[in-house]
């Protein structure tokens, strides 16, 4: 997060287990188009090319992430 917007403040707090990380910018919205007005489920969903191969990179930690974004902490 600091190196896509390096002149905002970026916030890490470290908890039991995970690491809290935010930061705030209008631009957001630009770097990670699927969020956005309206519920999830009427927008299209799609990754940028360049998060494309991330995910390619990191698959597992893509799928680990959706599942601890969701709530969910049990994998196996």
């Amino acid at each position: 997060m600091q190196a896509i917007r390096p002149d905002n403040q970026v916030f890490r707090v470290q908890r039991q287990g995970c690491q809290y990380v935010t930061g705030y910018s209008k631009h957001w919205p630009y770097l990670f188009p699927q969020h956005g007005p309206g519920m999830k489920h009427t927008r299209r969903i799609a990754l940028e090319p360049w998060q494309q191969q991330i995910v390619n990179a990191h698959p597992w930690e893509f799928v680990r992430g959706l599942i601890h974004s969701d709530g969910c902490r049990i994998t196996h």
